[in-house]
């Protein structure tokens, strides 16, 4: 599950499984409207990415299946060359985090 909380106080709740969820933050608008974005796992731990400071950042998130099978879900955050991923994987409940420039 994708949290998601905007600047008006609102939190917006995302599955990825979703074609509709994918898309859901995809509008610039959207995308000023963001606070901070979480990947929460099946016992409630929450990732936290850091949060959104300017208007260069970009937010997209993504499900993993490979034939079918649903692997995982994705958040990605992209500010200038940096992007920063974090990804559920379903299988054991990992969490990684990968930063690349």
């Amino acid at each position: 599950m994708i949290l998601v909380q905007c600047k008006d106080g609102s939190t917006i709740k995302l599955n990825p499984a979703r074609p509709q969820d994918r898309v859901a933050i995809d509008h610039p608008y959207n995308q000023r409207n963001i606070r901070r974005v979480s990947i929460v796992d099946y016992e409630g731990h929450r990732v936290d990415l850091p949060r959104l400071t300017d208007h260069y950042t970009r937010i997209w998130i993504e499900y993993l299946s490979k034939n079918g099978v649903s692997k995982g879900e994705r958040v990605s955050m992209r500010n200038g060359r940096d992007v920063l991923q974090v990804t559920l994987y379903f299988s054991d409940g990992r969490v990684v985090i990968n930063n690349t420039e």
